[in-house]
């Protein structure tokens, strides 16, 4: 049976080597994700943002390819390029780096917190998110589902926190 309050922290919570642990792990979580970005549908993104910012508007028809141009435009992904745009405009590649290194760490920061409430405690709980995270290495590309990852993160936080303390924040 589940209990309505997380756990007291357990002697393993309390360990001096837990916040130098996290750090490391932060540390490897960057370096696991610093590698050359080789998505193409990279710049797409990126002059896709810079048109929007230019035109002022979200464009509603194809305006990129000549077989298709005028036809109705059908990218989901406008906001993720203009969430994008800034770390490119402002910081070129290693723009780009800062937005992947800030999204794992977002985002298994979310996994790590949340295993917390779910009883994960100590070290054992960084150990499954560096495991987790070697598995999602190839996909830590400026991509559209490097949002959803830290959205589905924070909704699982929510959903947790209500089913443990009864509390609606939606």
């Amino acid at each position: 049976m589940t209990s309505s309050h997380p756990a007291a922290p357990s002697r393993d919570d309390r360990s001096p080597f837990l916040l130098p642990l996290a750090a490391l792990a932060a540390a490897c979580l960057v370096t696991l994700v610093s590698f050359r970005i080789f998505d193409t549908d990279l710049w797409q993104h990126l002059v896709r943002a810079k048109a929007m910012l230019t035109l002022r508007t979200i464009p509603h028809q194809e305006i990129w390819t000549w077989p298709i141009y005028g036809t109705p435009e059908k990218n989901a992904a406008w906001a993720f390029a203009l969430l994008l745009w800034p770390f490119w405009s402002l910081g070129g590649v290693t723009g780009l780096f800062v937005w992947r290194w800030l999204a794992i760490l977002s985002a298994f920061g979310v996994a790590w917190v949340i295993g917390h409430r779910l009883s994960a405690r100590g070290v054992s709980a960084l150990m499954v998110v560096m495991a987790c995270a070697m598995v999602f290495r190839q996909r830590a590309q400026p991509r559209p589902e490097t949002m959803a990852m830290i959205l589905l993160g924070l909704e699982l936080w929510l959903l947790e926190s209500r089913r443990q303390s009864g509390k609606d924040r939606t």
